[in-house]
């Protein structure tokens, strides 16, 4: 990134040569109807890719807006990443016009009845998901720093419950979620210091989680988003002892369909294989020699995977997110199977 105006302005309007020329608006005029003006869109370099990602969502009729709209936000994003500073400060306040145009939707939405799901589509993400204020906070954890920037806090927080409401809605299509909301799913950033060493008053991460509803689905999700430092997780962190007592059962009786998920090529590709706090001798009532000693010994049971900063703020992050999310269904199915039968496949739920 760079703070030097010339060199944004070169690359700026380096970016014009993308822009429509006179005759393409007068082609454009030309179309007479929604199919004619989506194939003239199309046929353009610099709207291709946008047209082909709301091919996957929109219908014929909305196609040309959605893809306009998907162009819109790249561009912006693109602009804000090669810029920091004061030019990015003066980008920001430009692009903060569709803050208003976004609150007008959602207004228009309320009003009109329209479901949060069609809400939440119909904005223009165009303001900044970055990095930059948890890596500020980190520097500067002190409760002085944080009132004068409360603001700013406040913002950042309002697009991570954006971010975490959409996660949501695209989980909701695989799996079915009890948390309620993004809001509802977030930690708060407040440390509580009163039994620990380390007294800085604010956490550097943004960070929840969702838990899977009824006892007919088990384990639970989390997400961790910090500098360098984010990950997605999920399984059963801290199981009741009951629970950890039948799982063990399981393995001991048989780990078959245990060890084929943690084989499988798409388990180690995401989570590359289980971890966990383990046991360093046998649990009680169980043998050294077991065939599945090795699971026996787990105390916690959770797939992790990890995103650089760059996979952070690139554009597809929250599709990566719900996709990685997803492959953890097999591990919570086999899960979910063991913690509500008994050893003999009975179920235990009532």
């Amino acid at each position: 990134m760079s703070d030097d105006y010339g060199y944004i302005n070169a690359r700026i309007r380096a970016m014009r040569s993308f822009l429509l020329k006179e005759e393409d608006y007068l082609e454009a005029l030309r179309e007479k109807t929604p199919d004619e003006f989506n194939s003239f869109l199309s046929s353009r370099a610099s709207y291709a890719q946008d047209f082909q990602e709301s091919l996957i969502t929109q219908s014929v009729s909305s196609l040309g807006d959605e893809a306009l709209k998907l162009n819109l936000c790249r561009i912006f994003k693109k602009m804000l990443r090669f810029s920091e500073g004061e030019p990015q400060k003066l980008m920001l306040i430009l692009l903060g016009w569709w803050d208003i145009y976004n609150l007008k939707t959602i207004i228009r939405g309320i009003l009109g009845f329209k479901d949060k799901t069609e809400i939440i589509q119909a904005l223009i993400p165009a303001g900044r998901w970055d990095l930059e204020f948890l890596k500020q906070l980190k520097k500067n954890n002190n409760r002085d720093w944080f009132a004068i920037h409360k603001e700013r806090y406040l913002k950042e927080l309002a697009q991570i419950e954006t971010f975490v409401d959409a996660l949501l809605i695209e989980m909701n299509k695989h799996d079915i979620i009890e948390t309620p909301s993004g809001k509802k799913s977030l930690h708060r950033i407040y440390r509580d210091t009163r039994f620990s060493k380390d007294k800085t008053p604010y956490k550097i991460n943004w960070g929840g989680g969702f838990k899977r509803a009824t006892k007919k689905r088990r384990g639970g999700y989390y997400f961790h988003i910090e500098p360098g430092n984010t990950f997605v997780a999920g399984g059963f962190w801290d199981p009741e002892p009951k629970d950890l007592k039948r799982i063990r059962d399981e393995f001991s009786h048989d780990a078959t369909a245990m060890r084929k998920i943690l084989k499988s090529k798409s388990f180690i590709n995401a989570f590359g294989g289980l971890i966990g706090e383990q046991l360093k001798t046998t649990p009680k009532g169980f043998d050294a020699d077991e065939p599945a000693i090795d699971l026996i010994r787990y105390k916690q049971f959770l797939l992790v995977h990890n995103f650089s900063d760059k996979e952070v703020l690139a554009d597809d992050f929250l599709k990566r997110v719900n996709e990685t999310f997803k492959k953890m269904r097999p591990f919570f199915d086999y899960m979910t199977e063991v913690l509500t039968t008994d050893v003999n496949g009975v179920s235990t739920i009532s």
